[in-house]
């Protein structure tokens, strides 16, 4: 599902690959067996070696330096996603359409993870754990646009255009080892935080805006990703309690 996803992103040309630390030739087969009828520029990379499974994620970084920063590199955006995100053409387009606008302000346009709730029949936020007032410095408007920060902004992903990825290699966040003085999270979250905890402004949790309704403060539908497994809030866990339309509100 999330290759067909990325196969339907609407761009000129969109190459996956699937990091994976399955290296016996017959379970790559059977990946690429899911793969080929779905997208025939997605590859397959075995990652050896691993000191620990959680290791893999970070395998990514490699990419970014030595493919999409190479002189012949093709493309215009870097997108990181666990295995089980599902990204929209609405999603690309979004981050594309703010991008240079709030990173004039020094900020970079970020999503919300949601599940379904099949007891409740609701979307629900998964990272979102608090209801969360929003401060008035903390919303900003960009042209008809209002963004506000969240203080829950891990979304298991991030998009990198050239600017943000060579900016990225140069920071603690890039680093493996490095990273566990940024943040308390663990190593495969660390792995996905992009630039979000770097070179943040005095008065905001992190450099992530999502896009809300300016009346209802509720996410709009551009910044919202799917966790495809739904699993958190379908179990007794303290994610994905939160319904997703009630995730902020305002100050009183």
């Amino acid at each position: 599902m999330t290759v067909r996803f990325l196969s339907g992103l609407g761009c000129l040309r969109v190459k996956t690959i699937v990091l994976t630390d399955a290296v016996e030739p017959t379970d790559v087969q059977r990946l690429q067996q899911l793969v080929r009828p779905i997208s025939d520029e997605t590859e397959i990379r075995s990652e050896r070696n691993l000191n620990d499974p959680r290791d893999l994620p970070w395998r990514h970084k490699k990419i970014i330096q030595d493919e999409f920063l190479s002189d012949t590199s093709p493309f215009d955006l870097f997108i990181y996603l666990e295995d089980d995100i599902l990204l929209t053409a609405e999603n690309v387009a979004y981050f594309v359409a703010f991008r240079q606008a709030l990173d004039r302000i020094g900020f970079i346009p970020s999503f919300i993870r949601c599940e379904y709730n099949l007891a409740q029949r609701r979307v629900y936020s998964l990272d979102q754990v608090a209801r969360q007032p929003i401060l008035p410095h903390q919303k900003l408007q960009i042209g008809q646009a209002t963004f506000v920060n969240s203080d829950f902004p891990f979304c298991a992903m991030y998009i990198f255009d050239h600017a943000l990825a060579r900016a990225h290699l140069g920071t603690r966040s890039a680093s493996q080892e490095l990273s566990l003085s940024v943040e308390s999270w663990g190593v495969i979250e660390l792995a996905s935080a992009g630039q979000m905890l770097e070179n943040v402004q005095s008065g905001f949790a992190n450099r992530y805006l999502v896009p809300v309704d300016a009346d209802t403060l509720r996410p709009l539908p551009a910044c919202i990703v799917h966790h495809a497994t739904d699993k958190y809030t379908n179990l007794d866990d303290q994610h994905g309690r939160l319904p997703l339309d009630e995730v902020f509100a305002r100050w009183p």
